[in-house]
């Protein structure tokens, strides 16, 4: 199966040799984005295998919501369980995780899908974005939430907590950090996310309010398909829509050869490799990953 893929690859995005005399093209800082998200990554790290870390964003003492990230080994039916530094928000907690299938959740959610954090050892950027350009259905411009009472009041949540019967929770779950946020007055939050090929970031959210008789939660909704690193063509309309496929590395190819032009979020993600530039290593790693050879 691995052979007959691979040849629909070759044969799919086979270019001439002079298509790529173009080289490799350099990532340049002055790239604008025509579907204007708004990001900015800031800094790198890197994190083993089956460990988990946290990081805060948006938070103070004061208005800290105490958020708890629960994972249970399917395996060994054993609970564990994370949430910030409490003396110290800037300072991550860090967690070896044995080896196994999990559940993973904000306290008190429950998460039928399955994670593996065998395979999540690598780097990790630390990146700044608008939350509400990436997921408009379900943040609102200044990065709350709208949510609706049974008795037909709403109120926009800011993930954090507002008094002592009403407060909201944020996860942002990228391999293995657990980013524990708030958005900023401008509705910008600050992640880690993992920087490998189709590995997507997922958001949980948790809102209480005593008052009206109100808690909900939602499972696992995925940040943004415009995210994930090899996903340069993402087109709903055609259905591709965070599916990385053949058209994905058409994509990066035509781009090397000069013959498409990329945007900034598409410039991020057709760095598969990380090294800074976009050249054939890119396309032949998404060619790999597309065959299921990684």
């Amino acid at each position: 199966m691995k052979k007959i893929i691979s040849a629909i690859l070759a044969a799919t995005m086979g270019l001439s040799a002079a298509a790529f005399s173009a080289g490799a093209a350099q990532i340049s800082e002055n790239e604008t984005s025509a579907r204007q998200f708004r990001f900015e990554e800031l800094s790198e790290t890197t994190l083993p295998d089956n460990t988990v870390k946290t990081y805060t964003y948006g938070y103070t003492q004061e208005n800290n919501p105490e958020p708890c990230a629960t994972f249970y080994n399917r395996d060994t039916q054993y609970y564990y369980f994370i949430r910030p530094n409490a003396e110290d928000l800037s300072t991550p907690n860090t967690m070896e995780l044995p080896k196994g299938e999990y559940k993973f959740g904000i306290y008190g959610t429950h998460n039928k899908q399955r994670y593996n954090f065998e395979h999540t050892g690598g780097t990790y950027v630390l990146t700044r974005f608008k939350i509400n350009d990436f997921s408009p259905m379900n943040f609102n411009e200044d990065g709350t939430q709208t949510e609706t009472f049974s008795n037909g009041n709403t109120h926009n949540f800011n993930f954090v907590k507002e008094s002592d019967e009403r407060y909201s929770q944020l996860a942002i779950i990228s391999g293995g950090y657990v980013n524990f946020v708030a958005p900023d007055k401008d509705g910008y939050v600050q992640a880690y996310l993992f920087k490998k090929v189709g590995k997507k970031a997922y958001y949980f959210t948790k809102f209480e309010d005593k008052a009206n008789s109100y808690r909900s939660g939602s499972i696992e909704i995925c940040v943004s398909f415009d995210l994930v690193i090899g996903n340069v063509i993402s087109d709903v309309s055609m259905g591709t829509g965070g599916i990385i496929d053949i058209i994905d590395a058409t994509g990066i190819q035509s781009y090397i050869a000069g013959l498409e032009e990329f945007d900034k979020i598409q410039i991020r993600n057709a760095d598969v490799t990380g090294d800074g530039k976009i050249d054939v290593a890119d396309v032949t790693i998404l060619q790999k990953y597309i065959a299921d050879m990684l």
